[in-house]
């Protein structure tokens, strides 16, 4: 799905979708938790935009980190 949506190697600052397989999250160099997360959001909002669908996050989140809620 995130590969239909154009998301293959897409990057915010050192985060990136892997150009190999869209499920998973690169550190491209330099990435920061704030990169992985917005990189995450702009996944989920193109998907719903796209598909309606509401994707779901697979990992626990800790120390405070959370993604933002889709509007």
């Amino acid at each position: 799905m995130l590969e239909a949506c154009g998301l293959k190697g897409f990057q915010i600052g050192g985060a990136q979708i892997s150009p190999r397989h869209a499920n998973f999250i690169e550190n491209a160099g330099g990435a920061t938790s704030a990169d992985a997360i917005a990189l995450m959001n702009e996944a989920r909002r193109r998907a719903r935009e796209r598909f309606s669908v509401e994707l779901e996050h697979e990992v626990e989140f800790l120390g405070g980190l959370e993604l933002e809620p889709l509007r």
